[in-house]
């Protein structure tokens, strides 16, 4: 099975929302648990209601991290969303990935753009704290 690792975003045309929708979207992998449960945030380019400079807006209506277009990662500028966490399985997604039903984009996050990343989730209100406990891993070099 392919390796999952903390900064690899990922396109999913079937992403599944905390409602039950599904919907083409990219998301990024903050963290994997040793037993075996990823912790992924969704992204959007949609800026309603969300800041434009660079980094973590927790104060903003839905908690966000901000990755200008010009950072050269994403193709146009990029929230990542932190109002809530989505919680997958590890070996299910390993398995849509070697299936090709998902698709690891050819970039990471820099592992200090990761370390901020996960610094804005652990104080945006919707993290759990079986979420942070996956994503603190991170900035433990784990």
């Amino acid at each position: 099975m392919p390796e999952l690792v903390p900064g690899d975003v990922f396109h999913d045309p079937d992403f599944t929302f905390q409602d039950r929708q599904t919907g083409n979207k990219l998301f990024v992998l903050l963290g994997v648990s040793r037993a075996g449960v990823c912790v992924v945030a969704r992204t959007t380019s949609n800026p309603s209601s969300k800041s434009r400079g660079y980094g973590c807006h927790n104060g903003d209506r839905f908690p966000n991290f901000f990755i200008p277009r010009e950072a050269g990662l994403f193709r146009e500028d990029t929230w990542i969303n932190l109002d809530y966490l989505t919680e997958f399985d590890a070996a299910g997604v390993a398995r849509r990935l070697a299936e090709g039903r998902i698709r690891r984009l050819p970039f990471r996050l820099t592992p200090g753009l990761l370390a901020e990343l996960v610094h804005c989730a652990l104080e945006a209100e919707g993290t759990t704290a079986a979420q942070a406990e996956v994503i603190q891993a991170i900035l433990k070099g784990r």
